[in-house]
């Protein structure tokens, strides 16, 4: 008598061939994560990024591990803004389709601040608009870091009062932190380099005095005197012919034109630096907690 198990056994059999590769295939794909994982608290940002796109490119061919592959996606993304490579970063987690999502979110604040660290506003302020916190999913934290990142994004644009207006948001040691990087930017002087020249022209030396150049600006002044006064001297001794009265002329002219100049130059680094000074401040924030 045949085993009535016998006609099941090749069904089995079949079964179990395709069961054993994919349990495998899982496992290996198990370890993949691990170990990426281990990279990335290593700060090993440049292998794990790797191992995180080829996680995601594998992942990405299944519908129902989409959530998987978005998170792939993010930490790839991740890694490479620890890397301070904002472009690439910005293309990984672009690339993070599942809208509504907790990762999604994520995704979309890292980009906003890498588009800061790029200066390129408008593309930030886009992402911020895209940024979706549902109730269920949005926390406090979160809502921090984007006004902080449209705070910035404001105040880099000269946007003060819709700075001022989101900075009414916040609360706390947060809010005093904000509120004092909002009143420096509000009340930072801003010199016109016109105006420096003006001054200059009229007065050799008080351009740069005007954007706080103090003592380049005395300096500017007794030159221009001093070498005026020798070529008017030597002129009224030796009349055209005068040696010193062109070389002191010629001098006289150059420092004159040059301090008029040197005003208008100063009073634009006056104001790049103290936009600089701002931005350092702003990145700092950014940077530590995206």
């Amino acid at each position: 008598m045949r085993n009535p198990f016998s006609h099941a056994l090749p069904l089995i059999l079949l079964l179990l061939a395709g069961i054993l590769p994919l349990r495998g295939q899982d496992q290996m794909l198990l370890l993949n994560r691990r170990f990426a994982a281990q990279l990335l608290a290593e700060q090993d940002f440049s292998r794990a990024s790797d191992e995180y796109q080829k996680l995601a490119f594998h992942y990405s061919g299944a519908d129902s591990t989409l959530a998987t592959a978005d998170t792939l996606r993010y930490l790839a993304g991740l890694c490479q803004r620890r890397l301070g490579d904002y472009t690439r970063s910005n293309r990984l987690l672009e690339a993070v389709q599942t809208r509504g999502s907790g990762v999604k979110a994520e995704a979309d604040l890292l980009r906003a601040a890498n588009h800061y660290n790029l200066q390129d506003h408008a593309p930030s302020l886009a992402a911020l608009a895209d940024l979706r916190l549902e109730p269920g999913q949005a926390n406090s934290r979160q809502l921090e870091r984007r006004d902080h990142l449209l705070i910035a994004n404001y105040l880099e644009t000269g946007l003060l009062p819709e700075a001022r207006e989101i900075g009414t948001n916040l609360a706390g040691t947060d809010s005093l932190r904000f509120s004092a990087i909002i009143g420096k930017a509000g009340s930072a002087p801003v010199k016109k380099p016109a105006l420096a020249a003006l001054m200059s022209t009229l007065v050799p030396g008080s351009g740069k005095i005007y954007t706080g150049r103090t003592w380049d600006g005395i300096t500017s002044f007794i030159l221009c005197v001093f070498s005026g006064w020798r070529a008017w001297e030597g002129f009224s001794e030796a009349g055209i012919k005068s040696f010193d009265g062109w070389l002191f002329g010629v001098s006289t002219a150059y420092f004159y034109l040059g301090n008029i100049y040197g005003s208008a130059v100063s009073a634009r680094l006056h104001n790049e630096r103290a936009r600089s000074e701002l931005r350092r401040e702003l990145e700092r924030i950014i940077n530590e907690e995206n």
